[in-house]
């Protein structure tokens, strides 16, 4: 799950069967197969534009859904699918569908991202005999149409002017107007949708359900809408529909930072180097805002380099991207360290990595404003209002996220198309949790777990939003996806407690 920080930071082979599995599928028939006189559901395979070296036979295919389900004259989205086959002997027949986050994230998809994939499955070993099913989801990456926003995107060159951001989101959703894009049928609801018609377009009749972060939302519309068929879920990074979102951004990031210093002082060598460094942190901030530090990105191939001023804003949105990952916790103390020297060299990594994400291909900006403001058109922004005011170095950024105030921009909705009660269901599902999490907060594991009769809730405690990258996770899952019912609460317990801190005296 991404948040809504500065506009641009929205937002990050031959065909062969999928193996085991009875569908059929329709001759295509139309010239265009997105507009035609009835909006049918079609699954096409196609052939891959790109092989990967992850050790799996790939198969591709083309779900063609309509856009607006239940309006006449609608027309169809066209979403990209991928079935990684599994090479094990005898193969189990009931897949792991992995539904991306955001909302807007990418599923890696398309022929540009092909060396994501190489060696990827050596990280995957619990899949065990299972073929991976991936897709885009609707207005995301691959999908046609796609959603983008070159109007933000356009932004990065003077990304602190707020009459620049709210006018670029204007002229996005203009623009999509004029293209014919339905604004209401982008939200969790269709998204849904979309997954069950890809699970009849296939014939499976048994699926296990893989959500990260805002795909966690998505897996849990489906157990309260339709489990039938669902043999397992796994919530990774939970995202419950309890939960306002992106305008949690207060409570979520100091709740990590305060487990950052807490962990700090608790070790000896990063308390020994980094004295005060709560104090720092804020002493930093503050002066960067009163004197922004000019530091180079450089996140080529991706985007050219460019230099920022590195505002408190654009510091604190850095700060938030870096701990998405155990490693940026570990380097976290470090670069408080070098920010404080006003070591901009230093700066200049995170910054990039930020800069990508930001204003990169890695999520589809229109899908990631609209999903959430279709789901929830009002996010109540009170607790950051009362944030802002008590603690002064946060004070710049989290006022500038709530002048923002997108939804009015992105959608003529006004109340929630999401139905935000507790999803009760007995499906066998593993919450996985990361300790120092600032996108999904084990707080929102918690919330996730507390409804479902059959729910487990591991945490890893020395990792953020890649918690199933932990070891003890991986474990975990391997367990749970071949016995769900089983227990697999202790895996995660002995760990440490958090990263090895960089010292002081180590380099970038």
């Amino acid at each position: 799950m991404r948040r809504w920080t500065i506009a641009g930071l929205a937002v990050l082979a031959a065909v062969g069967g999928a193996g085991g599995y009875a569908y059929v599928f329709e001759r295509p028939w139309l010239i265009d197969r997105l507009h035609g006189p009835e909006a049918r559901t079609e699954l096409v395979p196609r052939p891959c534009d790109f092989t990967t070296e992850s050790g799996r036979k790939m198969a591709c295919y083309d779900l063609y859904v309509p856009e607006s389900r239940g309006r006449a004259g609608s027309r169809r989205v066209r979403l990209p699918v991928l079935v990684f086959q599994a090479p094990e002997a005898p193969k189990k027949d009931d897949p792991v569908l992995l539904i991306a986050g955001g909302p807007g994230a990418i599923a890696y998809t398309e022929r540009r991202f092909a060396d994501m994939w190489k060696g990827k499955f050596k990280d995957l070993p619990w899949l065990d005999g299972r073929d991976l099913v991936v897709y885009d989801q609707r207005g995301v990456g691959g999908a046609r149409p796609a959603l983008e926003c070159p109007e933000i995107d356009a932004t990065r060159e003077d990304p602190m002017n707020l009459d620049r951001a709210k006018a670029a989101m204007a002229a996005c959703r203009a623009r999509y107007e004029r293209e014919g894009v339905d604004l209401l049928a982008y939200d969790t609801n269709a998204n849904a949708d979309d997954v069950l018609s890809l699970k009849a377009a296939f014939g499976f009749k048994s699926l296990n359900l893989w959500g990260q972060s805002y795909g966690t939302r998505v897996a849990l519309t489906l157990m309260r809408r339709k489990p039938e068929g669902i043999r397992s879920v796994i919530l990774d990074g939970a995202y419950p529909p309890e939960v306002a979102g992106k305008l949690h951004l207060a409570s979520a990031f100091t709740a990590t930072m305060e487990r950052v210093f807490e962990a700090c002082e608790k070790d000896e060598e990063c308390r020994a180097d980094y004295p005060d460094l709560r104090k720092r942190f804020e002493e930093v901030v503050l002066r960067l805002r009163a004197q922004p530090l000019p530091v180079k990105s450089d996140p080529s191939p991706l985007l050219p380099p460019r230099v920022f001023q590195v505002n408190d804003v654009i510091f604190l949105s850095l700060i938030d991207s870096l701990v998405y990952t155990a490693d940026g916790i570990a380097k976290l103390p470090w670069l408080v360290d070098r920010a404080a020297a006003g070591n901009a060299e230093a700066l200049s990594g995170p910054l990039a990595d930020w800069d990508q994400v930001a204003y990169g291909p890695f999520v589809t900006a229109g899908v990631s404003y609209l999903v959430d403001c279709n789901d929830t058109p009002d996010p109540d922004d009170s607790e950051e209002r009362r944030t802002a005011a008590r603690a002064p170095h946060l004070g710049g950024w989290l006022n500038y996220a709530i002048a923002v105030k997108p939804c009015p921009f992105w959608t003529p909705r006004k109340e929630p198309a999401l139905d935000r009660s507790p999803v009760k269901s007995d499906i066998p599902t593993l919450v996985v949790a990361g300790w120092f999490d600032i996108a999904t907060p084990v707080e929102w594991g918690v919330i996730a777990a507390r409804s479902l009769a059959k729910a487990q809730l591991v945490v890893a405690r020395a990792y953020s939003h890649d918690a199933s990258d932990a070891p003890c996770m991986q474990a975990a899952l391997a367990v749970f996806l071949n016995a769900p019912d089983r227990d697999v609460s202790m895996f995660c317990g002995p760990t440490p407690s958090h990263p090895r801190f960089k010292r002081k005296s180590e380099e970038e």
